[in-house]
């Protein structure tokens, strides 16, 4: 029985890799494609390994090649819901939505760029990052294609979190399978981070010629100690402070009109320390840029996770 469930346990790694289609003239087409991933704190089991041992434990009995029929009924996926957003323009008041998909019974990060059709309106690409991936950074070319972002989070003794891909085929719908577990066991300290990557090659023919096309989706998992505090200080071009203001990590601001004389802006983040002290990190924006980085507790989460919220700058 064991060898039996090894045998599964390697048929399956295969399924997770993605199905594909053997056209007439010989050539492989990719059926679906890796878009990004779903990110759980608990194993996402989908597989129905008691039900594929069952159906076909005379195949392997047999040896030789195993032809593998009706594999999503045990290759299991949840997919996606495509719903409609509503959006309000903040200046004009003007009601307006748009497009995404979701897995509404699933509690996870979402973390994927995909194709969305609306009902009767254009196609369109859109990345779907939940507000506790940051840093994000999404390349499109006309070969590859890349995802990249940082997940913080407090520090922890033993923390696992699991990757799960995330697919689109060709019909546009979204799902998520299984995916591997990473994790970090011992003491964390802030600045300590580890990484994982999902990649994807597939070959694609247009007008009789192959073009070989790739995604890669990077997550980044970094430790911040808990945030208690945010000042945000305004200097003008003598280093002179203009206006300093405090702002509890869940009463930030979502825009800061910086005074006439402001030359650049020290943001001031102050978290607790392990040994019960208080931490202060500080990071400096010019004029001329468009946001302030703070970091803030996730608020209505209680696995740790801390989010990277933007603040808009106005400036005169």
């Amino acid at each position: 029985m064991r060898n039996r469930k090894l045998l599964i346990l390697c048929v399956l790694l295969m399924l997770l890799a993605g199905c594909q289609l053997a056209r007439a003239d010989g050539m492989t087409v990719q059926s679906e494609r890796l878009i990004g991933a779903f990110i759980t704190r608990e194993y996402l089991d989908l597989f129905d390994f008691e039900g594929y041992l069952e159906d076909n434990i005379s195949t392997f009995e047999k040896g030789g090649n195993i032809t593998i029929e009706n594999s999503e009924r045990y290759n299991g996926r949840i997919y996606a819901e495509l719903r409609e957003v509503p959006l309000t323009n903040e200046e004009t008041g003007e009601p307006s939505s748009t497009w995404e998909y979701e897995f509404p019974d699933l509690d996870g990060i979402t973390f994927f760029a995909a194709e969305i059709t609306p009902p009767n309106g254009d196609t369109f690409y859109a990345m779907h990052g939940d507000n506790a991936v940051s840093d994000a950074r999404y390349a499109v070319g006309d070969v590859n294609s890349s995802i990249e972002g940082t997940i913080y989070f407090t520090p922890a003794d033993d923390l696992v979190f699991y990757v799960n891909p995330v697919y689109q085929d060709n019909e546009g719908r979204v799902y998520v399978t299984t995916g591997n577990g990473i994790s970090s066991s011992g003491s964390n300290w802030e600045g300590a981070t580890f990484s994982t990557t999902l990649e994807e090659q597939q070959t694609v023919a247009e007008n009789g010629e192959e073009t070989a096309e790739g995604f890669k989706l990077t997550v980044h998992f970094a430790v911040r100690n808990p945030p208690q505090g945010v000042g945000i200080i305004q200097m003008d071009a003598g280093n002179a402070i203009v206006a300093q203001d405090d702002y509890d990590t869940n009463e930030l601001p979502e825009r800061i009109e910086p005074e006439d004389e402001t030359e650049y802006i020290i943001v001031e983040t102050r978290a607790a320390a392990p040994d019960g002290g208080t931490i202060a990190t500080r990071e400096i924006f010019d004029v001329g840029d468009d946001y302030i980085t703070a970091y803030t507790a996730y608020v209505g989460r209680e696995d740790g996770i801390v989010e990277a919220r933007l603040i808009e700058l106005l400036w005169k």
